[in-house]
C-alpha cells in the first residue's frame, strides 16, 4: 500500500514521482499508477480541475485498510472543480465493485460554465455491482446548479441486483446546490453525523431539500391495458421488477396510497393494486390512463441522520412544490430516523415523512420554519417524541396564510404517536391537525401552547397544562411545568448531547444543571 501525493502548483506530471518531495500536479492522468489500499494526498489551499470524472479508481481492502483520498499540509481544503463538465456528473462512480473508499478533508465545486450540463457528486451502484464501506468526513459539496444537487447516493434506475449501503457522512457541509444539499435514492444503511446543509433549493424547478431521501420512483399517465372492470395493467422493466412494486399511488384524494394485494394480484379489489408475472395492476375505481400514477420500486430504507443541522433551504418561487424542508423522508422513505437534529428557518417545513412508514423524528428542535415544525402525508406509524417545535408556520410564497398545523398531517396518515413533546404555535395554528383523513393518531404527555386548538381530531392523554415558560431559544425556564415531566425511556441524549435525567424534561432539552431563567 503506497501513499501518493498531489499539488497542482509546485508539482509536475513529467518529473514528479508522485511522492511528498516530488509531487504529482494532477490527479486524472495518474489514477492508474495507484493500487486497492493506497492512500491519495492533495496539498491544502491547491485545486484540481476535473476535465472528465472525479473517480476513486480502486476499492480499499477493508474498513481498516480502505483507499483513501485526502489532504496534506496546512491551510484551506484542497478543492475539486468541474468548469466545463463534458458529463452531466462529476461523479464519484461505482461501475465495478467499488468499495470501502475513504474521503477526507476536500471540496467539491459543482459549478459549470456548460451551458447544457449541471455538475453533481454521484456515488452510484449500477447494473449488478455493489458499494460499500464508504466513509466521508470533513468534505464540503457546493455549487451543483439546475436541478442538480451537491451529493447523490443512488441505486441505478436501470440495475436490477445492484445496491449500496454502508455510507457515512460526518462533518459534511452540503450548501448552495440547485435542488438537494444531499439525497440518498433506493439505497439503505446511509448515516449522517454532525452534518450541514443550508441555502439548498436554489434553481431547481421542483424545489430541494436540505437533506433527502427516496425509492425509485415511476411516474406514467398512460400505457394502461384493460383487464377487466377497473382493473388496468402495464408492463413493469426488468429494474422494476427487480426493486420489487411495494408503493403506489393516485391523485385521487380519497384513495392517495393504494393497498397490495398478494393473495390475488391480477384481481385488485378498488384502491389495491397487485403485481405478477412482470405486470403491475391497479384498481381505482376509474381508468388510470390520463391519471398521474406514481409507483416506488427500489426501496429505501435505514436512512439516519444524528446531531445534523439544516437551515434556510429554500423553495423556488416558480415551483408548484411545498419543498424547501430542512429534512425529508420523501417519496416512501421508511424505518429511518433523525435524532437530535435541528431544522430552522427553512422556506418549508423543519421535518417531513412523506408517504413512507416507520419513521421516528426523536430529540429534535425545530423553529422559524415558514411550513410547519414537521409535515407527514400518506405515511403509517410514525414517531415523534422528545422535541420542540416552536415559532413554525410563519408563512411563505406559497402558503402565505392558513390555520395549519405546528404538526401537520395531511392526508391518509394512520396511526402517528407524538410523546413528550413541546408544541408552541403562533396564535392562529392548530397544535397537531390531524383532519385530513388521519386516524389513530395519539398525543400523550405534550405541551401544546398558543395554538387556535390544541388538536382538530385526536384527543391528548396526560397533557402538561400551562406555560411551559421557555426562554427565546426555547429552553425550559428554571420554573418550567416541562421539568421532570417526562416518561423515562433510558438514558439517552438531549438535542445538544446531554444525558437525559430520569424522569427527563418535555421536550428536545434536558440538563443535569438548570438552564437561566
Amino acid at each position: 500500500m503506497a501513499t501518493w501525493y498531489f499539488d497542482s502548483v509546485a508539482g509536475s506530471d513529467t518529473t514528479g514521482v508522485g511522492s511528498e518531495a516530488n509531487p504529482w500536479a494532477t490527479y486524472e492522468g495518474k489514477v492508474g499508477s495507484t493500487a486497492s489500499g493506497d492512500t491519495c494526498l492533495f496539498k491544502r489551499g491547491t485545486s484540481q480541475i476535473i476535465y472528465t470524472s472525479f473517480r476513486a479508481p480502486k476499492s480499499g481492502l477493508s474498513l481498516a485498510q480502505p483507499f483513501v483520498m485526502g489532504a496534506y499540509g496546512t491551510g484551506a481544503n484542497p478543492v475539486f472543480s468541474f468548469p466545463n463538465s463534458a458529463g452531466s456528473w462529476g461523479a464519484i462512480l461505482n461501475g465495478s465493485n467499488l468499495s470501502y473508499v475513504t474521503l477526507e478533508d476536500l471540496d467539491f465545486d459543482c459549478a459549470t460554465t456548460n451551458a447544457t450540463k449541471n455538475t453533481s457528486i454521484l456515488l452510484a451502484a449500477q447494473t449488478t455491482s455493489t458499494a460499500t464501506g464508504w466513509r466521508i468526513r470533513r468534505c464540503r459539496f457546493y455549487n451543483a446548479g439546475g436541478n442538480t444537487s451537491g451529493f447523490i447516493v443512488r441505486k441505478d434506475v436501470a440495475a436490477t441486483t445492484a445496491a449500496v449501503t454502508d455510507v457515512r457522512f460526518e462533518y459534511c457541509d452540503f450548501f448552495n446546490n440547485g435542488e438537494h444539499g444531499v439525497i440518498a435514492i433506493g439505497v439503505s444503511g446511509i448515516r449522517y453525523y454532525k452534518c450541514r446543509a443550508w441555502s439548498n433549493g436554489l434553481t431547481a424547478t421542483q424545489g430541494g431539500h436540505g437533506f433527502s431521501s427516496r425509492w425509485n420512483r415511476t411516474d406514467v399517465t398512460s400505457g394502461w391495458t384493460l383487464v377487466s372492470g377497473n382493473i388496468y395493467k402495464r408492463t413493469l422493466s426488468a429494474a422494476e421488477q427487480a426493486g420489487s412494486v411495494d408503493y403506489v399511488q393516485s391523485p385521487i384524494a380519497n384513495r392517495l396510497r393504494l393497498t397490495k394485494n398478494t393473495s390475488t394480484p391480477t384481481a385488485p379489489a378498488l384502491d389495491e393494486f397487485g403485481v405478477s408475472a412482470g405486470e403491475l395492476y391497479i384498481n381505482v375505481g376509474v381508468t388510470p390512463n390520463g391519471l398521474s400514477i406514481r409507483y416506488a420500486w427500489g426501496r429505501c430504507w435505514d436512512i439516519g441522520y444524528e446531531d445534523c443541522q439544516a437551515w434556510g433551504n429554500r423553495i423556488n418561487t416558480l415551483s408548484t412544490f411545498l419543498e424547501g424542508n430542512g429534512f425529508a423522508f420523501d417519496d416512501f422513505t421508511e424505518d429511518s430516523f433523525v435524532r437530535r437534529c435541528k431544522s430552522y428557518d427553512n422556506e418549508g417545513r423543519g421535518f417531513s415523512s412523506n408517504r413512507g412508514d416507520r419513521n421516528i423524528i426523536e430529540d429534535c428542535l425545530a423553529y422559524r420554519n415558514q411550513l410547519c415544525g414537521v409535515g407527514t402525508n400518506t405515511s403509517k406509524d410514525l414517531t415523534i417524541r422528545r422535541s420542540t417545535f416552536a415559532a413554525n408556520n410563519i408563512g411563505n410564497v406559497q402558503a402565505p396564510t392558513g390555520n395549519l398545523g405546528v404538526i401537520q398531517f395531511s392526508p391518509n396518515v394512520a396511526n402517528a404517536a407524538i410523546t413528550n413533546c413541546v408544541i408552541v404555535g403562533k396564535g392562529t395554528d392548530i397544535g397537531v391537525d390531524d383532519t385530513a383523513f388521519a386516524s389513530g393518531t395519539t398525543i400523550t404527555g405534550c405541551s401544546i401552547t398558543n395554538v387556535s386548538a390544541a388538536t382538530t381530531t385526536a384527543t391528548p392523554t396526560s397533557p402538561i397544562s400551562g406555560d411551559p415558560l421557555l426562554t427565546a431559544d426555547y429552553r425550559p425556564r428554571t420554573d418550567s411545568p416541562l421539568w421532570g415531566a417526562g416518561t423515562f425511556a433510558g438514558y439517552v441524549r438531549d438535542v445538544e448531547g446531554r444525558q437525559r435525567q430520569n424522569p427527563p424534561c418535555v421536550g428536545a432539552f434536558d440538563a443535569p444543571t438548570f438552564a437561566i431563567a
